[in-house]
């Protein structure tokens, strides 16, 4: 099975795939180039994962600016909106304001597509996306239906959940379905969920259109 692992950070997708999924051969991509070395060196699974330094985006762009949390490095992120009005920002009910601190000069990094992901590596059965506040740009890059697509979305930024789920859409997905931190009846009764967060296991027992 082919993944592609869009925001694949430190590996925790990358070693769930590895332990739970025989034969899974996984396509691990982050614009953070401080991975570079913890994918690429020392590593007992390299045969089973291919470790790719770019920034997903809609188009190739060429380089494109990345915002480094030097302290979180889970919350990086190419979205200035995402740094300006996500609850790492603003404050939530389980984070003060400011637990983001983004370094003010961003590095550079080349863009990419998934669609160009898939004519490199081919077409991944399932594809994970965590890109804290970028989503939408990466998701306008995928051209074709696959399995299961797997995606982080923001509450402070439904207005882009909104627009990549018409996205979706209109390149045949049919059915969907959520998980998360909130409680079973709240904004989203209709649909399935889980308690556990960014649990990319997870998949549910029901979809719906």
């Amino acid at each position: 099975m082919l993944i592609f692992d869009i925001g694949s950070n430190v590996g925790e997708y990358l070693t769930h795939c590895i332990q739970h999924i025989s034969g899974s051969k996984v396509v691990c991509v982050d614009a953070n180039p401080h991975f570079r070395n913890l994918y690429e060196t020392n590593n007992p699974f390299q045969d089973r994962y291919t470790f790719v330094n770019k920034l997903i985006c809609s188009a190739e762009k060429g380089r494109q600016e990345f915002f480094l949390d030097p302290g979180q490095s889970g919350i990086s992120t190419a979205s200035r909106e995402f740094m300006e009005n996500s609850r790492f920002k603003k404050g939530s009910k389980n984070l003060p304001p400011d637990s983001g601190t983004w370094l003010p000069t961003p590095i550079m990094i080349e863009s990419t597509t998934i669609d160009k992901l898939i004519e490199e590596y081919g077409t991944p059965s399932v594809i994970k996306i965590d890109v804290e506040g970028f989503e939408l740009e990466a998701v306008l890059g995928l051209s074709q239906r696959v399995d299961l697509l797997h995606l982080e979305w923001h509450e402070e930024m439904f207005d882009e959940t909104q627009q990549i789920v018409s996205h979706l859409e209109s390149i045949g997905f049919t059915e969907f379905a959520i998980s998360g931190y909130f409680d079973e009846g709240d904004v989203f009764d209709k649909l399935r969920y889980d308690n556990q967060g960014d649990n990319y296991a997870y998949r549910p027992s029901r979809f719906y259109p």
